[in-house]
């Protein structure tokens, strides 16, 4: 019973960190790319691009912004992720 009260203690205070809640927002606490980093490469590698969207996501266990935009005169949304820790950026 011990156990199952400091499980649930240890669950709470996790759940009620400030980490925990920067994290729900989509920030990226740990990540050495900020998103104004990501976006930045995501139009250096695309020149003319227009940045739509960037969220933060998981992709195959690493963390990644995914930065979502159209180019100059196209009609259709592109997608990359930047890696967050590297900033490698990968077309998807």
């Amino acid at each position: 019973m011990k156990k199952l009260a400091t499980t649930i203690l240890a669950v709470s205070v996790l759940a009620s960190s400030p980490l925990l809640a920067q994290m729900k927002k989509g920030d990226a606490p740990s990540a050495a790319i900020t998103q104004d980093k990501a976006q930045a490469l995501a139009v250096q590698k695309y020149p003319g691009a227009k940045v739509i969207n960037c969220k933060m996501d998981t992709v195959k266990g690493t963390s990644v912004w995914v930065v979502t935009f159209n180019r100059t005169g196209a009609n259709l949304s592109e997608k990359v992720s930047v890696d967050a820790q590297t900033g490698k950026v990968t077309k998807m």
